[in-house]
């Protein structure tokens, strides 16, 4: 970080500090998905605002340093004093961190294309929705089925910190390291793992560093890149569990993947989006595995899962012929994230029932990640990790027809139960018998 030679006056009041400026140039590599104001709608003008940038990066310093600390109370006044808090007139905390984002190029409306390139049209003639059912991405973007034209591609913007050089005296206990250590940490964590709008753990708005003050970035070649990471997480993530409930990064390599093409695995893909599609559809074959000679959408034949045989045997409702099949009951795929709808396509089977938290606390982000990397070398990888964060809300699970609970399911697997999970040709278990549904995608990657 370089030192500007004049700092504004309004960053003399910040205690009389000195200041750091950095400038941080970046693309997004994926189509971003809402962006501006209001919640998942594009703002053509503003699609990158330092607001939401702010919030990002509260969240990634917490998943990076949250090891430091032993409590919630401890974690949340060392972020009020760095990233800011609400004040009082006895208790000033505006944040020590200046964010100012400027030559944004607001990117175009993202046309799904075809295999040729072309765009991909529906009956009429139209460009598809990016969550259309013909999309190749409806998969990841199954909210987004009306959303034409609420989603850009070819965004890029630059970003500019102003941080304190050294702590204040009163600040400098309650962190891990520097001003600098602290935001680098979130800085790199949230254009590693994260981006910009909605759906970022599922690969929309994913960044990519071009420039820092002007210099390119030291990434490694592709070949490189899982050393790479784990430098920079024994680096930037504080070990340590932190406080309960507080979803972090985890120093083990077994919650993380870098996936090169299926080929070969020193081959990779030239195009991010390829690699970003690679992973979610390899999410897809793992989250609804199907009986062989069912590849038409709208004949998909019976999950293998337990989850909807365990809702037919709670409702006692079942079209004849989906005759009785071994289950555990359980709900294991709970740990993806909350709510889940399941709807039942044929009448006579149940109505359409969800699973979610109890009261209140009904939804729960997806611990799963999945975006592309580019490397230094200009490749791409796909990358796949699982935060080390609560599978299932404090009060447990619900599940639900209408606004009747029905059932208050388990989703923890034994491995006998995991076992029973078959693939695709169900000849033998969809990830063997690990109960840890999570680690099992890892794998199964």
């Amino acid at each position: 970080m370089r030192k500007p030679p004049n700092p504004p006056p309004s960053l003399l009041a910040l205690g009389g500090v000195a200041q750091i400026i950095q400038a941080r140039r970046y693309a997004l590599i994926t189509p971003l998905f809402g962006g501006g104001v209001a919640p998942s709608r594009q703002d053509p003008i503003t699609p990158v605002r330092g607001t939401a940038i702010r919030g990002h990066l509260r969240f990634w310093w917490r998943a990076t340093r949250a090891g430091h600390y032993a409590t919630v109370a401890a974690l949340r006044e060392a972020e009020g004093r760095l990233w800011g808090a609400a004040s009082t007139n006895d208790a000033p905390r505006p944040s020590q961190v200046q964010i100012v984002v400027s030559e944004v190029a607001p990117g175009h409306d993202f046309v799904v294309p075809d295999s040729r390139g072309r765009p991909l049209t529906d009956n009429r003639g139209d460009p598809i929705s990016v969550g259309h059912f013909r999309s190749p991405f409806s998969y990841v973007a199954f909210p987004l089925q009306q959303a034409r034209g609420t989603v850009r591609d070819g965004v890029a913007f630059t970003l500019s910190i102003t941080a304190p050089a050294t702590w204040r005296e009163a600040d400098t206990a309650h962190f891990a390291g520097s001003p600098q250590d602290e935001i680098a940490a979130a800085l790199w964590a949230w254009e590693t793992f994260g981006g910009i709008g909605a759906r970022t753990r599922r690969g929309f708005g994913a960044l990519h560093c071009l420039l820092v003050d002007g210099q390119k970035p030291d990434l490694p070649a592709a070949t490189s890149m899982e050393r790479w990471l784990a430098a920079q997480l024994a680096h930037h993530v504080v070990a340590g569990d932190g406080p309960v409930g507080i979803p972090h990064l985890s120093r083990e390599p077994r919650w993380y993947r870098l996936v090169p093409e299926r080929q070969s695995p020193t081959s990779f893909w030239a195009d991010p989006v390829d690699a970003w599609r690679q992973l979610f559809t390899r999410l897809k074959d793992f989250r609804q595995p199907r009986p062989p000679g069912s590849d038409d959408p709208r004949r998909p034949g019976r999950s293998r899962w337990p989850e909807p045989e365990a809702i037919r045997t709670i409702t006692r409702r079942r079209l004849p012929r989906h005759q009785p099949l071994p289950t555990s009951g359980k709900f294991p795929r709970a740990a993806f994230g909350l709510p889940i709808i399941f709807q039942f396509k044929d009448q006579g089977d149940p109505d359409q029932t969800s699973l979610q938290g109890v009261g209140d606390l009904d939804r729960l982000a997806s611990p799963l990640i999945l975006r592309p990397l580019v490397a230094g070398d200009g490749k791409a990888l796909g990358l796949a990790l699982v935060l080390d964060a609560p599978r299932v809300p404090p009060g447990g699970l619900n599940l639900r027809q209408r606004k009747d609970v029905i059932a208050t399911p388990d989703h923890t697997l034994t491995p006998a139960e995991a076992s029973q999970i078959m693939d695709r040709d169900g000849r033998r278990p969809l990830f063997g018998s690990n109960p840890d549904v999570l680690e099992a995608f890892l794998n199964f990657l």
